[in-house]
């Protein structure tokens, strides 16, 4: 968590004089559930200078060697992307399958009501529940097949850094 108690907020930096980041297990979960730990935080003027530091190094790298840059990200966002490709390939396989068991469920419930084996007053609670999980499960279903078709290659966020990092090149 951030911590600015009582500090003065300067309007001329945008910064606090004092401003830190402290253990969330400490500060919270300590009287809750017993957990404990020592007291830790970072300043946030360090982490502002860590953050700085990665940009700077990362677009140094990036102009000095676009190609290989663009390779190293590309196949970090191959990886994750495949991950989650597949993650979404279970849910969308998974989906249909109560779709299609929901529907074997309605043709049946309605043939043992057109039977008169169970009353119109059963039938008629089963089938609003059963459609409309149904249709709730179709319209997940439509907006997961529409995000599994997205997971292709994307340069076009490469080419944005890569042309920001020619025109800002001095980060401080």
């Amino acid at each position: 968590y951030n911590h600015r108690k009582g500090s003065e907020y300067d309007p001329v930096t945008g910064l606090y004089k004092s401003d830190y980041y402290g253990c969330s297990t400490y500060n919270l979960t300590r009287y809750v559930t017993g957990r404990s730990c020592t007291s830790h935080a970072i300043q946030a003027k360090a982490l502002r200078a860590l953050i700085l530091d990665t940009i700077r190094k990362v677009t140094a790298f990036a102009l000095k060697d676009k190609a290989r840059f663009t390779e190293k990200v590309r196949e970090q966002s191959q990886l994750k992307r495949t991950a989650e490709a597949k993650e979404l390939q279970k849910k969308v396989a998974k989906a249909k399958r109560r779709v299609a068991e929901l529907d074997r469920l309605l043709m049946k419930l309605y043939e043992d009501y057109a039977l008169e084996r169970i009353p119109f007053e059963r039938y008629s609670e089963y089938v609003g529940r059963y459609e409309a999980e149904r249709n709730a499960l179709k319209g997940e279903l439509a907006v997961d097949q529409q995000n599994l078709a997205l997971y292709t290659e994307d340069s076009e966020s490469i080419d944005r850094f890569l042309a920001l990092a020619d025109r800002f090149t001095d980060l401080s």
